[in-house]
């Protein structure tokens, strides 16, 4: 599976200013997750690309523990395991850079 998401800002638009030691990327709301076997792998693109160094952060809407791997500068992977069945939802993530 693999979501688009919008670029909101760049380093220098930055919310925060491009001075500050950390500044908003950008953010995905509501990223479909389809129910199924646990552990899940949601490949995530990010258009404009994604700065060095950036982290990430995710909210399930849906029981789950969430992680992010394979960060390149074009997007990432987040990974979701509940020990069991992943119910059907969605996840938001969150993409800071310092």
């Amino acid at each position: 599976m693999s979501a688009s998401v919008q670029k909101i800002s760049s380093h220098t638009a930055a919310p925060n200013g491009a001075n500050n030691s950390l500044f908003v990327v950008g953010h995905a709301v509501g990223i479909a997750v389809a129910g199924g076997a646990s552990p899940q792998a949601i490949a995530v693109t990010w258009p404009g690309g994604l700065p060095a160094g950036y982290q990430v952060a995710v909210t399930p809407s849906m029981k789950a523990m969430a992680w992010v791997t394979s960060k390149t500068a074009s997007g990432f992977t987040v990974n979701l395991d509940n020990g069991s069945t992943i119910a059907a939802g969605t996840i938001d993530v969150l993409v800071v850079s310092g």
